[in-house]
């Protein structure tokens, strides 16, 4: 379709055609414009997470859940020294990869 409107840019008397500067525009803005799956997964996440209302509950620990297919993570947090226990285990030895500890750290940075 772009090659035709192409042919036709020196006639500027067809009525309804936007300029070819401005479909070559929006063509670019729309190819350049697309997300990957993953970053629109994130997103979707990120306005869940915001919207969600964090609650300390009468023991004095936040709750929390992750799903992702068939997966579900439950996560409890409470104050203390600073130690992640990951059941019932040391996170650094529940996680000996370093990547895998780091992505475990990142939202508490």
């Amino acid at each position: 379709m772009v090659d035709s409107l192409t042919a036709l840019k020196d006639l500027d008397s067809v009525q309804g055609l936007p300029p070819l500067k401005k479909i070559e525009d929006m063509r670019y803005l729309k190819n350049t414009r697309k997300s990957t799956r993953v970053e629109i997964e994130r997103q979707k996440q990120e306005e869940v997470a915001n919207a969600q209302v964090r609650q300390v509950y009468e023991k004095g620990r936040a709750y929390g859940t992750g799903r992702r297919k068939c997966s579900v993570a439950r996560v409890w947090i409470q104050p203390g020294d600073g130690k992640f226990v990951v059941n019932n285990k040391e996170f650094d030895v529940y996680f000996p990869m370093l990547d895998h500890r780091a992505a475990l750290l990142r939202p508490f940075s």
